[in-house]
């Protein structure tokens, strides 16, 4: 009955499709992953170390709805932060190591409800929209 969530603050949310309303969830657990992203090459164009980039990412099973960066060579950083951390890294030819980390749901949505709408959901590939209420823009959610 429903789906767990991310928005951007990295807080995890239940979405009961049955009562339609979102639920903040409490993690049960933090997990974390360290990904080594290799020195572009100097002869290599943007392009193409773009390709290589994506490349680890995906090979790390790293889902940015769900994956969140929390440290970039060793210091803090954000989302927003990291790919402008990761440009500069690429343009100056140096390998880095990026840090992210997931919350993992609980097995049942255990805070207060939040009213809202479904405003589109693809059943099938299991994604879709919600319009939760107080909220500035639409929350992506995925099973």
């Amino acid at each position: 009955d429903g789906v767990y969530f991310h928005v951007a603050d990295q807080t995890l949310w239940h979405w009961s499709e049955e009562l339609n309303q979102g639920v903040q969830a409490t993690p049960v657990s933090t997990e974390r992953k360290t990904v080594e992203f290799p020195a572009r090459d100097p002869a290599m164009s943007e392009e193409d170390y773009d390709d290589v980039v994506d490349d680890v990412l995906s090979k790390a099973a790293i889902d940015s709805e769900v994956w969140f960066p929390v440290e970039f060579d060793g210091k803090p950083t954000s989302a927003p932060e990291l790919d402008l951390q990761m440009e500069q890294a690429g343009a100056a030819c140096k390998k880095f190591v990026v840090v992210f980390e997931r919350k993992i749901a609980p097995a049942e949505p255990q805070e207060e409800l939040l009213p809202g709408q479904v405003t589109w959901f693809n059943a099938v590939k299991g994604f879709g929209f919600i319009t939760v209420d107080g909220f500035p823009q639409d929350v992506f959610v995925h099973r």
